[in-house]
């Protein structure tokens, strides 16, 4: 069982559940829940990864490596990779079949999806009247990738993006050539039902995912609170100079917006490529982030960053609705770095130099 190997585990790295806690930023509770068992983190997910790492980590800080090796089945010689492995695999024991079965029936589904996706778009082009070629120039690809959408070679779920294009792209078209009542038929709407862009997208799709994580809602969820509500000087006072997990984080980052908020004008520059879980795992948090982000902006502060786009999809939608509406209030100098990640180690980098008295906070 999953929770009692948790509990081996931690038993072998001297560590307890509120310190295992704080070094993952989640709560306590979530905790016990893992260690009575339930709740399961999947093997492949990255909470799984991070929390071999923290177990790896403070082992190896206590000085008891040797009982965490002979927990998990290692001997000693091995890189800190093959840790995090053995640590997931004794985790997860005798689950390898499960998680087998589930990858490959996540396969079917997505070639299904594929097959289908391909069918539904080969009867629309047909409506349209649509070759491939001069539906490739529409999209503004070539005829090879339309074929190969139609035949289901290949995978709509990798570029969710373009495939909203090509769907809005039909649409339009469909519409502008007076074919709607062709392709309402097709769908199989009621007399008198008309058929919507939202409504065919999901249809030509196979569901309504593709909207959901593409069309997040952006600026309506974020309120911009007023400086009285956010900027907590008490912060300012702490001399902290070690801050622990995405808790440590999140006070960190406070503290160095309000510094830079309450200084005002000079220049903030940023760059990470650490996962963005601190940022917006917390609702409240990220509303506190994105009001102090702009009182920075209107106090005169410049914000040169460098931001990391090598994140999964839901990270950046995440990104795009805290940064979308600070970009609207200028000031913002962006650069985009487009290389992979490493596999070891995170960086995280936030600096602010106020520029009347030269002093730089990081």
């Amino acid at each position: 069982m999953f929770g009692n190997r948790l509990r081996e585990i931690m038993k072998a790295a001297e560590i307890r559940g509120n310190n295992l806690a704080n070094i993952l930023g989640c709560s306590k509770s979530y905790i016990s829940h893992l260690l009575r068992g339930d709740k399961q983190p999947a093997q492949s997910t990255d909470f799984t990864m991070r929390l071999a790492e923290s177990l790896w980590g403070y082992a190896n800080d206590k000085g008891s490596l040797s009982k965490l090796e002979r927990t998990i089945g290692l001997k000693q010689g091995y890189s800190r990779d093959d840790y995090l492995s053995a640590i997931t695999d004794y985790l997860h024991k005798d689950e390898g079949q499960k998680v087998t079965s589930q990858i490959e029936q996540k396969k079917i589904q997505i070639k299904s999806q594929n097959l289908l996706f391909g069918e539904k778009l080969g009867q629309v082009m047909e409506i349209g009247g649509l070759s491939n070629s001069k539906l490739a120039r529409l999209v503004n690809i070539d005829s090879s990738s339309v074929s190969r959408y139609r035949k289901g070679k290949r995978s709509v779920q990798t570029n969710n993006n373009f495939i909203l294009k090509m769907c809005r792209i039909l649409y339009g078209y469909v519409q502008k050539h007076d074919k709607l009542a062709e392709l309402e038929k097709l769908i199989g709407l009621d007399d008198g039902e008309k058929l919507s862009e939202k409504f065919f997208i999901s249809w030509l799709y196979g569901d309504d995912t593709l909207l959901q994580e593409v069309e997040k809602p952006a600026v309506e969820e974020l309120q911009f609170l007023s400086p009285e509500e956010v900027m907590d000087e008490s912060l300012l006072a702490d001399s902290s100079d070690i801050y622990i997990g995405n808790e440590g984080l999140r006070k960190a980052v406070l503290r160095f917006l309000i510094t830079a908020a309450k200084s005002g004008g000079g220049e903030m520059k940023l760059y990470s490529d650490l996962k963005m879980d601190w940022m917006v795992g917390s609702k409240e948090y990220f509303q506190h982030w994105y009001s102090l982000m702009s009182i920075c902006l209107r106090r005169g502060v410049k914000i040169i960053i460098i931001h990391n786009i090598d994140r999964r999809r839901s990270e950046m939608n995440n990104a795009v609705q805290g940064w979308m509406p600070l970009y609207m209030e200028g000031n913002i100098q962006s650069y985009y770095n487009t290389r992979q990640n490493g596999k070891r180690f995170y960086n995280t980098l936030f600096l602010y130099r106020y520029l009347h008295t030269g002093g730089v906070y990081a």
